[in-house]
């Protein structure tokens, strides 16, 4: 028992050290972001080629500068940025981005820019960017399921702990609070589900190209971290109880089984809002089984997902 104990504390003071290695600024970089600018929404709009196997995105963050800097520092992994754009809006002038330099180690973006961001003053960053869909059950990935022994695709997303940078460029870190506005192209999926309820949904029209996929857009969350975003694509049937807006998704083939899941989502949402004096925030409460989740399930907000 001793020797158990003393190992397990090796092991901690290990892992202790090394972060504490890595949270040292080394060459005047750490993986923490600097607090200069500090976001408060994101506009993402989301473009997922699963053919191709690669999506193309542009987010528009703004945000207010917290401290001057003439670099601004925030998380990406594995993006192609097309192109980047940023402006003061407080005065109305436009802020020319000198470079990118991505840092892969720590999977930073540094933007230098032609002057330095004055505090108080509220920016706007635009960014287009491509990446590739995963199918490793992390990010942004493509999974399948069989529906009455036809294999059907589904594309979601897990973004915990920190996978959001790898779907769009942002600040990666829990206590980043944001808004988020998200819209994205439907493709061949009759269903896309997310935090918050769809607000709009453009189709296709019969002029147009047989691929042209129309686009659905969501109402704004409250201030969230990033990694509790979710976006989920799929062919999937819901029951649903009206009056409180829960719902459990699943294949026509199994929805007989999602009756007994929605009885207790009901009572716990109800027995929660009793316990803590406050009602359930959201206008709905979606839950979501996945083929594939690196967790038994995700606490994303609006939109719990399960393996």
């Amino acid at each position: 028992m001793r020797v158990q104990k003393w190992w397990l504390e090796a092991v901690v003071l290990l892992f202790a050290t090394g972060w504490l290695c890595l949270s040292t600024p080394v060459g005047k970089r750490s993986p923490l972001l600097p607090h200069s600018l500090t976001p408060e929404s994101y506009e993402l709009s989301l473009n997922p080629d699963i053919i191709r196997g690669v999506f193309h995105g542009v987010v528009i963050i703004s945000g207010v500068a917290v401290a001057e800097t003439s670099v601004i520092v925030l998380h990406c992994s594995n993006l192609l940025f097309n192109m980047t754009k940023l402006s003061d809006t407080t005065e109305g002038e436009e802020v020319a981005v000198l470079g990118v330099e991505e840092d892969e180690f720590l999977q930073q973006c540094h933007l230098s820019l032609n002057k330095t961001l004055r505090v108080d003053h509220e920016y706007k960053l635009t960014i287009e960017f491509m990446g590739i869909i995963g199918h490793d059950g992390f990010g942004l990935y493509k999974d399948f399921y069989k529906e009455g022994g036809v294999r059907k695709q589904i594309l979601m997303t897990h973004l915990q702990p920190n996978y959001a940078r790898t779907m769009f460029p942002c600040w990666d870190e829990p206590h980043y609070k944001a808004q988020f506005l998200v819209k994205v192209t439907r493709g061949r999926f009759p269903t896309v589900l997310s935090n918050m309820p769809a607000v709009t949904t453009s189709t296709a029209t019969t002029n147009a190209a047989p691929l042209d996929p129309g686009w659905v857009e969501f109402e704004e969350t409250l201030p969230m971290s990033p990694y509790l975003l979710v976006i989920v694509w799929c062919d999937y049937v819901a029951l649903m109880e009206p009056t409180s807006n829960n719902r459990v998704w699943a294949p026509r083939d199994k929805l007989h089984q999602a009756q007994l899941a929605l009885n207790i989502s009901c009572v716990v949402v109800e027995q929660c809002a009793r316990y803590f004096g406050r009602d359930y925030p959201l206008p709905k409460l979606d839950h979501i089984p996945l083929p594939s989740l690196s967790n038994v399930a995700m606490e994303n907000w609006g939109a719990i997902t399960y393996k």
